[in-house]
């Protein structure tokens, strides 16, 4: 599942664990994002409708299967752009 052909309008589905990673951890500069991390290994950034990697707590360390397009979304407090994935849906893998 989910190679996708760079066209936005494209829309792709992924299966994984939702993780949620911390970055400078107990600094004034930390931060924390979504991703997806597929069977291969690969790591997915998770954007919700308003392309910022929040809300995806409810998913966190469980088995999705995940639809969207990829795009540019905004992590962080600095809101940094990431390439990722804009999420259509996310439903528990059975």
């Amino acid at each position: 599942m989910g190679s996708g052909v760079n066209g936005a309008d494209e829309q792709t589905e992924f299966k994984g664990t939702v993780r949620k990673s911390t970055v400078h951890k107990g600094t004034l500069s930390e931060y924390s994002y979504f991703a997806l991390v597929t069977d291969d290994g690969k790591q997915i950034v998770l954007f919700n409708q308003k392309k910022r990697s929040l809300g995806f707590d409810e998913y966190k360390d469980r088995d999705v299967i995940v639809k969207g397009h990829m795009g540019v979304g905004t992590i962080g407090w600095r809101k940094q752009k990431k390439q990722g994935l804009l999420v259509d849906s996310i439903r528990y893998a059975r």
